[in-house]
């Protein structure tokens, strides 16, 4: 019996996009802005915003993000950001990295399909009556 139960569980939690493109369709739908906005030197900003260039990439590929986005936000002029992927609890690091770079750093959890970090990200409140 725990068995079909645990088995049931895993059907039913949420896995909003494994791989970096799926997780960059669900930002987008979330965000808005233009998805993967070419340069004319072929290169692809992720999510372009009226206010923002964003590069998103796997936590622990922090500084390719880095790298990437201030090149996008240079050729766009926009402030960039980096849009973290995160599968488990060690991202705090990687944030705290990027942001030393004096980038953005915003962090996308995978398996909740939400963000945990960053300035979307909006606090539960809770009232009590």
């Amino acid at each position: 019996m725990i068995k079909y139960m645990l088995f049931f569980m895993l059907l039913c939690t949420p896995t909003f996009g494994q791989t970096e493109r799926e997780c960059q369709r669900v930002i987008h739908s979330q965000i808005g802005g233009v998805m993967e906005y070419r340069l004319d030197d072929g290169t692809r900003v992720d999510i372009l915003l009226r206010t923002r260039a964003i590069e998103i990439d796997w936590a622990n590929k922090w500084a390719e993000g880095v790298g990437q986005s201030i090149y996008y936000s240079v050729r766009t002029n926009r402030p960039p950001v980096v849009i973290l992927l995160a599968k488990d609890g060690n991202w705090m690091r990687y944030t705290k990295r990027v942001e030393a770079c004096g980038v953005e750093c915003w962090v996308w959890n995978v398996a909740t399909g939400r963000f945990i970090y960053g300035p979307i990200v909006r606090p539960v409140i809770r009232i009590r009556l």
